[in-house]
């Protein structure tokens, strides 16, 4: 029952594995495949892991933290978006899959990166653009003195290079309230202006796929309603017993939020498809529970549920994070439980589409 296929949001160093060699054969045999058995496909642009050798020639792409230290390789989102070989790079990456992908039969749309959040870095080049946005935003720092109250802890600026980025100081993180609202406000708005660069060249080149962006939930980091705004709809990540998620506020408060970013349906881009886990392995989903789970969303507004993963990883770190296949591949009861919805769904989809 399977109709749909999210891929290649993490695979920048198998899809450029040299700067400026692009290599689409492995993912042309995966879209033609699909394409043989009826099977639609969304590409994730691969922005949010960029490769190796991209860090080893322009290490300021690292993102500083709080104490203004680089970090290093060896996660995702090891990247600051302001940095402009980040951004240079990561334009010449989507403008290539979509010049390459723009015609091809199975490919329906796409996903902008992966699981958006603030671009909360506190490097140099930071700095600078905050401080270039806040002359905008004030005109003046006689407006911004009056504004921020500065004169408490006699913090008032004669100059625009002395507003601090929120670093870590002396009293820990306590910095003047309204220059750390302003920081995180630049900050998205950082998020929203790194997408639309990508939206951009996806709709010059492929005009006629959708883009959509799976958003998290409750997840309040980031301005959903901008990062919105450039997208043809909304989709976000569902997984209602994982800790990192929405259980804390539970799935179905999550489900509307997302569906009223921009007043319409959405995707679940990603239902939990059984156990999570990173570092240490989450909960078992009891009998039955994926579906209901699943059910859910469309009972909240989901048009498609893609579900996340098709097969558990072998190797990195989500070897924890369950597919609805175990490690050796075998169907067993979370695979035949997500095909009886398959099913479910498709004898009702003309009652529910909309």
């Amino acid at each position: 029952g399977m109709s749909v296929v999210r891929l290649a949001e993490f695979a920048w160093s198998r899809m450029e594995p040299a700067e400026g060699r692009y290599e689409f054969g492995w993912l042309d045999r995966v879209l033609d495949l699909l394409y043989a058995k009826g099977i639609e496909a969304v590409l994730g642009t691969p922005t949010s892991t960029p490769p190796a050798w991209l860090h080893a020639r322009f290490p300021e792409i690292y993102p500083a933290d709080k104490r203004k230290y680089r970090l290093g390789f060896g996660t995702r989102e090891q990247r600051c978006l302001n940095n402009p070989d980040m951004r240079a790079y990561g334009r010449r990456i989507v403008e290539a899959m979509a010049r390459h992908y723009a015609g091809h039969p199975a490919v329906i749309g796409w996903q902008t990166d992966n699981e958006f959040s603030a671009n909360l870095c506190y490097c140099p080049i930071c700095a600078d653009r905050f401080r270039a946005w806040l002359r905008g935003r004030y005109g003046s720092l006689e407006a911004l003195n009056a504004a921020w109250g500065t004169a408490f802890w006699s913090q008032e600026y004669s100059d625009w290079a002395q507003i601090p980025l929120p670093w870590q100081v002396k009293c820990g993180d306590y910095h003047n309230p309204s220059l750390q609202l302003e920081f995180r406000r630049f900050q998205s708005q950082t998020t929203i202006d790194f997408q639309r660069e990508q939206v951009d060249i996806i709709r010059k080149h492929a005009p006629g796929h959708f883009i959509t962006h799976n958003m998290m939930g409750m997840h309040n980091a980031i301005d959903y309603y901008g990062l919105g705004r450039d997208l043809d709809f909304v989709s976000w990540d569902n997984y209602p017993i994982s800790p990192w998620f929405n259980a804390p506020f539970g799935a179905p408060l999550a489900a509307d939020v997302m569906r009223g970013v921009k007043q319409r349906n959405v995707w679940v881009m990603e239902q939990q498809a059984g156990i999570t886990g990173w570092e240490m392995m989450g909960r078992r989903p009891p009998a039955q529970w994926l579906r209901c789970a699943a059910w859910q969303a469309v009972a909240h507004g989901a048009d498609t549920v893609v579900f996340f993963r098709w097969r558990s990883a072998c190797h990195g770190t989500e070897q924890y994070w369950h597919g609805l296949l175990n490690h050796d591949g075998r169907p067993r009861r979370r695979y035949h439980e997500v095909a009886r919805f398959s099913r479910e769904v498709r004898n009702l989809s003309t009652d529910l589409d909309g």
